[in-house]
């Protein structure tokens, strides 16, 4: 009988995927989501209390509630 695998720990390399953090000191717009999806054309949307937020891969674009009406 095979064990079933488990998922790798913090810090363990696993093949395709890659962990990044960013926070208000490195370039983040906000310490906390609450939501996050990735759009079709491959944009990473976050939700936060006060905004919207695109990443692109390198930048964050805030779309302030103001700024969508």
């Amino acid at each position: 009988m095979s064990r079933p695998s488990r998922a790798p720990g913090p810090g363990t390399p696993s093949s395709g995927w890659v962990q990044e953090s960013r926070s208000i000191a490195d370039g983040g717009p906000v310490n906390s989501i609450n939501a996050l999806l990735q759009g079709r054309t491959g944009y990473l949307w976050a939700a936060t209390f006060g905004e919207l937020v695109r990443f692109e891969g390198v930048r964050f674009t805030a779309h302030h509630s103001a700024n969508l009406r």
